[in-house]
């Protein structure tokens, strides 16, 4: 809650105490420091949002899919402002923190490349790895970046052009359809431009 509100640079001890209603010595009995219980809670945010980012897709095909899965980040942008301010400002202070970050972003994409080949009924063979993984992560920056310009900074020029969690998702998956309908084809023998 105080990261939620204040950000992790805003944060005291002595508001954690406070609002837990706890001992400085019960406090340190757990943690060291800020950066500490920082590096917990916002490890079990992170690890939260992505492992109940598990929608039913069954049955859907592969743009609904992503869709859905982008209106999911987007709403989770818009709950979680302050939280998502303090985890981006946090990755910048703590080492351990950015490494832990990163891992799951590799593994995240490394799971979006498994689906891409089956959503498109492909082999690990046919397609150049590289290629994809480079689409594949500058995709899942760009909605990243958009959420953080809509609802973490609120860029007012984002926020007029995107008013809802479904106009992120909706530009979002136009743009991965785009760039993976594209690399699709490229396997297929030819270039599909619209």
């Amino acid at each position: 809650e105080i990261l939620q509100e204040g950000g992790y640079h805003k944060m005291r001890i002595a508001d954690i105490l406070e609002k837990a209603k706890v001992a400085r010595g019960t406090f340190y009995i757990y943690f060291q420091d800020k950066s500490d219980i920082s590096l917990q809670v916002l490890s079990d945010f992170r690890g939260n949002m992505l492992s109940s980012r598990r929608v039913n897709m069954s049955g859907k095909d592969w743009r609904n899919k992503v869709y859905l899965s982008n209106l999911y980040f987007a709403e989770v942008y818009q709950m979680n402002t302050g939280l998502l301010q303090a985890f981006f400002q946090f990755v910048d202070e703590a080492d351990d923190f950015r490494r832990m970050r990163n891992e799951k972003e590799r593994e995240w994409v490394q799971h979006l490349f498994t689906a891409f080949l089956r959503s498109f009924d492909l082999n690990p063979t046919d397609v150049d790895r590289d290629s994809v993984l480079r689409r594949l992560h500058a995709l899942r920056v760009m909605i990243e970046r958009l959420c953080v310009q809509v609802y973490i900074e609120a860029m007012p020029e984002m926020t007029e052009l995107f008013p809802t969690p479904h106009h992120v998702a909706t530009t979002a998956t136009e743009l991965w359809v785009e760039a993976l309908t594209a690399e699709r084809s490229k396997y297929e023998g030819y270039w599909q431009i619209n």
